[in-house]
Protein backbone atom coordinates (compact mmCIF):
# COMPACT_ATOMS: atom_id res chain seq x y z
CA UNK A 1 0.00 0.00 0.00
CA UNK A 2 1.78 3.27 -1.08
CA UNK A 3 0.94 6.50 1.21
CA UNK A 4 0.93 9.63 -0.90
CA UNK A 5 2.61 13.19 0.72
CA UNK A 6 0.28 15.92 1.92
CA UNK A 7 -1.04 17.91 -0.32
CA UNK A 8 1.21 21.16 0.10
CA UNK A 9 -0.45 23.91 1.51
CA UNK A 10 -1.24 27.29 0.14
CA UNK A 11 2.07 28.74 1.61
CA UNK A 12 3.86 26.41 -0.15
CA UNK A 13 2.35 26.29 -3.32
CA UNK A 14 2.98 30.35 -3.35
CA UNK A 15 6.52 29.84 -2.29
CA UNK A 16 7.10 27.58 -5.58
CA UNK A 17 5.16 30.27 -7.72
CA UNK A 18 7.19 32.59 -6.25
CA UNK A 19 10.83 31.19 -7.22
CA UNK A 20 8.93 30.47 -10.65
CA UNK A 21 8.78 34.32 -10.72
CA UNK A 22 12.30 34.87 -9.39
CA UNK A 23 13.52 32.65 -12.29
CA UNK A 24 11.45 33.89 -14.98
CA UNK A 25 12.45 37.63 -14.14
CA UNK A 26 15.86 36.78 -13.98
CA UNK A 27 15.64 35.91 -17.58
CA UNK A 28 14.09 39.12 -17.94
CA UNK A 29 16.98 40.55 -16.58
CA UNK A 30 19.51 39.23 -18.80
CA UNK A 31 17.41 40.38 -21.62
CA UNK A 32 17.89 44.40 -20.44
CA UNK A 33 21.81 44.30 -21.80
CA UNK A 34 20.80 42.53 -24.89
CA UNK A 35 18.61 45.66 -25.63
CA UNK A 36 20.99 48.14 -24.13
CA UNK A 37 23.83 45.59 -26.76
CA UNK A 38 20.90 46.37 -29.30
CA UNK A 39 21.22 49.83 -29.12
CA UNK A 40 24.55 50.16 -28.67
CA UNK A 41 24.98 47.99 -32.26
CA UNK A 42 22.22 49.98 -34.08
CA UNK A 43 20.24 47.39 -34.04
CA UNK A 44 17.22 48.69 -32.20
CA UNK A 45 16.55 52.08 -31.39
CA UNK A 46 16.89 53.88 -27.94
CA UNK A 47 12.99 55.15 -27.72
CA UNK A 48 11.64 51.88 -27.86
CA UNK A 49 14.12 49.94 -26.83
CA UNK A 50 13.68 51.78 -22.78
CA UNK A 51 9.54 50.85 -23.64
CA UNK A 52 10.04 47.64 -24.10
CA UNK A 53 13.14 46.94 -21.17
CA UNK A 54 10.28 49.31 -18.62
CA UNK A 55 7.24 47.34 -19.95
CA UNK A 56 9.56 44.17 -18.63
CA UNK A 57 10.48 45.62 -15.16
CA UNK A 58 7.46 46.92 -15.06
CA UNK A 59 5.10 43.90 -15.56
CA UNK A 60 7.41 41.67 -13.12
CA UNK A 61 7.06 44.33 -10.33
CA UNK A 62 3.05 43.96 -11.03
CA UNK A 63 3.59 40.12 -11.17
CA UNK A 64 5.56 39.85 -7.70
CA UNK A 65 2.87 42.14 -6.21
CA UNK A 66 0.59 40.00 -7.20
CA UNK A 67 1.92 36.95 -5.80
CA UNK A 68 3.19 38.44 -2.93
CA UNK A 69 -0.40 40.14 -2.05
CA UNK A 70 -2.34 36.94 -2.77
CA UNK A 71 -4.21 38.41 -5.28
CA UNK A 72 -3.35 35.40 -7.80
CA UNK A 73 -5.24 33.21 -5.25
CA UNK A 74 -7.98 34.74 -7.07
CA UNK A 75 -7.50 34.07 -10.47
CA UNK A 76 -8.58 30.33 -12.12
CA UNK A 77 -4.74 29.77 -12.77
CA UNK A 78 -2.67 31.25 -9.52
CA UNK A 79 0.42 30.36 -10.47
CA UNK A 80 -0.34 33.08 -13.59
CA UNK A 81 1.61 30.58 -16.38
CA UNK A 82 -0.37 31.36 -19.26
CA UNK A 83 -0.58 35.43 -18.73
CA UNK A 84 3.40 35.16 -17.95
CA UNK A 85 3.94 33.08 -21.37
CA UNK A 86 1.92 35.48 -23.67
CA UNK A 87 2.82 38.59 -22.02
CA UNK A 88 6.22 37.37 -23.12
CA UNK A 89 5.56 36.57 -26.35
CA UNK A 90 3.68 39.86 -26.93
CA UNK A 91 7.05 41.82 -25.48
CA UNK A 92 9.29 39.67 -27.38
CA UNK A 93 6.89 40.45 -31.13
CA UNK A 94 7.44 44.19 -29.90
CA UNK A 95 10.85 43.47 -29.56
CA UNK A 96 10.50 42.09 -32.90
CA UNK A 97 9.16 44.70 -34.91
CA UNK A 98 11.94 47.77 -33.48
CA UNK A 99 14.50 45.56 -34.39
CA UNK A 100 16.67 46.81 -37.43
CA UNK A 101 18.99 43.56 -38.09
CA UNK A 102 19.22 40.04 -36.33
CA UNK A 103 15.29 39.35 -36.29
CA UNK A 104 15.90 35.47 -36.76
CA UNK A 105 18.52 35.55 -33.75
CA UNK A 106 16.53 37.33 -31.84
CA UNK A 107 13.00 35.25 -32.64
CA UNK A 108 15.22 32.30 -31.19
CA UNK A 109 14.10 33.68 -27.46
CA UNK A 110 10.48 32.53 -28.45
CA UNK A 111 11.86 29.02 -27.24
CA UNK A 112 12.74 30.44 -23.86
CA UNK A 113 9.56 31.85 -23.16
CA UNK A 114 8.23 28.79 -24.34
CA UNK A 115 10.13 26.93 -21.59
CA UNK A 116 8.51 28.62 -18.93
CA UNK A 117 4.90 27.13 -20.04
CA UNK A 118 6.65 23.65 -19.67
CA UNK A 119 5.73 24.35 -15.85
CA UNK A 120 1.61 24.04 -15.84
CA UNK A 121 0.93 24.30 -19.53
CA UNK A 122 -0.55 21.24 -20.70
CA UNK A 123 -0.45 20.68 -24.76
CA UNK A 124 -3.36 21.98 -26.17
CA UNK A 125 -1.83 25.02 -24.18
CA UNK A 126 1.14 24.84 -25.46
CA UNK A 127 0.01 24.48 -29.29
CA UNK A 128 -2.32 27.51 -28.69
CA UNK A 129 0.73 29.37 -27.85
CA UNK A 130 2.73 28.37 -30.81
CA UNK A 131 -0.12 29.68 -32.65
CA UNK A 132 -0.20 32.64 -30.97
CA UNK A 133 3.44 33.10 -31.46
CA UNK A 134 2.84 32.46 -34.97
CA UNK A 135 -0.32 35.05 -35.56
CA UNK A 136 2.30 37.72 -33.42
CA UNK A 137 5.14 37.09 -35.79
CA UNK A 138 3.33 36.89 -39.16
CA UNK A 139 1.21 40.19 -37.84
CA UNK A 140 4.97 41.73 -37.11
CA UNK A 141 6.31 40.78 -41.04
CA UNK A 142 3.25 42.51 -42.14
CA UNK A 143 3.32 45.70 -40.02
CA UNK A 144 6.81 45.99 -40.66
CA UNK A 145 6.39 45.38 -44.55
CA UNK A 146 3.77 48.23 -44.42
CA UNK A 147 5.08 50.74 -41.83
CA UNK A 148 9.27 50.18 -41.72
CA UNK A 149 9.72 48.29 -45.26
CA UNK A 150 13.20 49.87 -45.00
CA UNK A 151 13.73 47.22 -42.28
CA UNK A 152 13.41 44.75 -44.45
CA UNK A 153 16.53 43.33 -45.95
CA UNK A 154 14.62 40.63 -47.71
CA UNK A 155 10.74 39.45 -47.61
CA UNK A 156 11.77 35.73 -48.31
CA UNK A 157 13.88 35.99 -45.55
CA UNK A 158 11.58 36.67 -42.93
CA UNK A 159 9.00 34.09 -44.14
CA UNK A 160 11.45 31.79 -44.30
CA UNK A 161 12.12 32.67 -40.54
CA UNK A 162 8.49 32.34 -40.06
CA UNK A 163 8.25 29.22 -41.74
CA UNK A 164 10.98 27.57 -39.36
CA UNK A 165 9.19 28.53 -36.65
CA UNK A 166 5.99 27.16 -37.80
CA UNK A 167 7.62 23.56 -38.01
CA UNK A 168 10.06 24.15 -34.84
CA UNK A 169 7.66 25.74 -32.65
CA UNK A 170 4.50 23.09 -32.22
CA UNK A 171 6.86 19.84 -32.17
CA UNK A 172 8.53 22.38 -29.03
CA UNK A 173 5.16 22.62 -27.77
CA UNK A 174 3.82 18.63 -28.18
CA UNK A 175 7.24 17.70 -26.32
CA UNK A 176 6.56 20.47 -23.72
CA UNK A 177 3.27 19.00 -23.04
CA UNK A 178 4.38 15.51 -22.89
CA UNK A 179 7.55 16.45 -20.20
CA UNK A 180 4.32 17.97 -18.00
Amino acid sequence: MQILPPAPTVEEKQAIRLRRHALAALSYALVLPLLATGYLLDYIQAAPALAIGAAMVASNAALYAAFRSGLNLRLNDPSLTKFQVYLGITLLMAGLYYTDAARGIVLGLCYLVFLFGVFRLGMREMITLALYALAGYALVINLLLNFRPESVPSVVQEWFQWLLLAVSLPCFALVAGHIR
